[in-house]
């Protein structure tokens, strides 16, 4: 049988060694999956979690305007809202980054005011080249509760 060799000097023991490899090697495979699901996603507009070095999409400027839909005793009246006293910065920020979720829970919540038939948001962008983009338009039936992105 042969002999072992004495631990080195400051090293743990062979059983704590095993868990440290398994939580590097977690943590390992955490930083290349987050990256990879937006890669080998369709939704191209959340960037948050990838490797962003030579993105174009990070250029990408836009300008996100809301109209808003009232009843009326005719139907309805459409009319443009200022997003900034309704959002913080931030939020703004968001919207014109096309993230869904921060977009339908934004619509979601103008619906909650009384007499708000219709809300849309309409982003605006310009590409890395300065060109413009096709509109991305975002809408919202109040009563039917539909949610539309075209």
């Amino acid at each position: 049988m042969p002999a072992s060799s004495p631990p080195l000097p400051g090293c743990p023991p062979p059983r704590t060694r095993r868990r440290l490899l398994v939580l590097g090697g977690l943590f390992f495979a955490l930083q290349l999956y987050l990256p990879a699901r937006y890669y080998l996603s369709e939704v191209r507009d959340d960037e948050r979690f990838t490797w962003r070095m030579f993105s174009v999409i990070r250029m990408t400027s836009c300008r996100a305007r809301l109209f808003e839909a009232r009843a009326t005793p005719g139907g309805q009246r459409w009319r443009e809202s200022e997003l900034a006293p309704l959002v913080h910065r931030a939020w703004v920020h968001a919207l014109e980054r096309n993230r869904p979720q921060v977009v339908e829970a934004f619509l979601e919540r103008r619906c909650q005011n009384e007499g708000m038939r219709q809300v849309r948001l309409v982003n605006l962008c310009r590409d890395h080249r300065g060109q413009t983009q096709q509109p991305r338009f975002y809408t919202r039936d109040c009563h039917q509760g539909s949610f539309e992105e075209r």
